[in-house]
């Protein structure tokens, strides 16, 4: 596992590049230089948390042989996308609440576009950590924390198995109001139908958590974990997730009815007109889930999406908790 060092390492990068959102050199583990001073000013309601988990379809996989179905194939393009993505991560949690995303998970990243998802960090407050999955795959993995709220205490990121391109990242967190720890990890399994490679990934994953919060014994940890699975809820790898004692936002139901299975599920994503399923996940662990988004594909009928307003082939996942 990457330590702290490889995330200073990343900083220096990303200068080097003019990313400006990570453009600071005086951050550490016990430097709030990078952060807002006046800490008199909130902005927000520091016992609730908002949090968006979003695969946002790399360019490089939409492609129109793949997606076949989409009728107007404009709406494939990166132009067309870009504004809805970005839109979708500018926008408050619901009408309900003015509140905007303290913490956001995307999954998809392309690597030849991540200079305007920093630019976006840059404009909105947050602090961006991007981690590339390895070749092939020519996309990644990016965190965004509201570096209003939050003091960065450790990041990283962590190859899942051996032999695969998926990766892990993490980011150590102290809430500047209420100085509770929190350990957030943002994720991408494998796409291949072998379900072991992805119980093992998961195996992995948890092990991560395992060995992070290790750093915090006898410490209350706020815990959240979420990503694109690629697993529905009735698999192996989201068992193991389950008997880890962490609950899930955006719940589902299965009964069986005169030996057919049938399933109840809030949100999922679609590449053809038959397949909408769930792959996408919210986990957490020493919080208070009170609002979710609920099921966006009710406005969707038999559509195929990316459409005229979904910049994706996923839709976005989002929650709100109270901090406990």
């Amino acid at each position: 596992m990457k330590i702290l060092a490889n995330c200073l390492l990343l900083i220096i990068l990303i200068v080097t590049f003019s990313y400006p959102v990570i453009s600071f050199t005086t951050f550490s583990k016990n430097n709030d230089n990078y952060f807002v001073k006046n800490e008199n000013i909130c902005p927000f309601n520091t016992h609730l948390l908002t949090v968006c988990s979003f695969n946002i379809l790399a360019s490089v996989y939409a492609k129109e042989d793949r997606y076949s179905n989409i009728k107007n194939k404009t709406f494939l393009s990166w132009k067309h996308r870009q504004p809805l993505i970005f839109k979708t991560l500018s926008q408050s949690l619901s009408k309900k609440t003015s509140q905007f995303f303290d913490i956001i998970g995307l999954q998809e990243v392309d690597k030849l576009k991540i200079k305007e998802f920093f630019n976006f960090a840059n404009k909105n407050n947050y602090v961006l950590m991007y981690s590339e999955r390895l070749l092939p795959k020519k996309d990644g993995i990016a965190l965004l924390i509201n570096k209003n709220r939050f003091n960065i205490l450790d990041c990283g990121d962590k190859v899942l198995i051996k032999n695969y391109s998926e990766v892990a990242q993490y980011f150590i967190l102290q809430e500047k109001f209420t100085k509770q720890i929190f350990i957030v990890i943002n994720c991408h399994l494998t796409y291949e139908h072998n379900v072991i490679s992805r119980e093992n990934q998961v195996k992995s994953l948890l092990l991560m958590l395992k060995e992070l919060k290790e750093n915090f014994y006898n410490k209350e940890i706020k815990i959240l974990i979420f990503g694109d699975f690629n697993t529905e809820p009735y698999e192996s790898p989201i068992k193991l997730m389950e008997n880890s004692h962490l609950k899930r936002t955006h719940h589902f139901e299965m009964m069986t009815t005169d030996n057919e299975l049938k399933r109840f599920y809030w949100s999922f994503c679609s590449s053809n007109n038959n397949e909408k399923k769930v792959v996408d996940y919210i986990w957490f662990e020493g919080l208070e889930e009170i609002y979710n988004n609920g099921d966006l594909s009710i406005g969707l009928r038999d559509e195929s999406i990316p459409n005229e307003h979904f910049g994706s082939d996923h839709l976005p996942l989002v929650a709100q908790f109270k901090i406990v």
